[in-house]
């Protein structure tokens, strides 16, 4: 009995270990996708691309103008 119980155990151990290796294998291929991603956006130059960044960065600055400034 004793030596099934450690079996279990390991099994267990095994099971949690894979699943962390694949869980950080998937996060990193997920992290440069993203990354891949975020550096072929900052390529495109049409014309949609750029009145959107102008767009979005007027809208931050407008956003920034109303909010309260954080005191020091």
């Amino acid at each position: 009995m004793e030596k099934e119980i450690k079996d279990g155990l390991n099994f267990v151990l095994g099971a949690v270990s894979k699943v962390k290796e694949e869980f950080d294998g998937g996060f990193q291929g997920i992290q440069s996708n993203f990354q891949s991603l975020i550096e072929k956006g900052a390529q495109d130059t049409s014309e949609l691309s750029v009145n959107i960044r102008k767009y979005a960065q007027e809208g931050i600055n407008y956003i920034q103008t109303i909010l309260p400034k954080e005191s020091k």
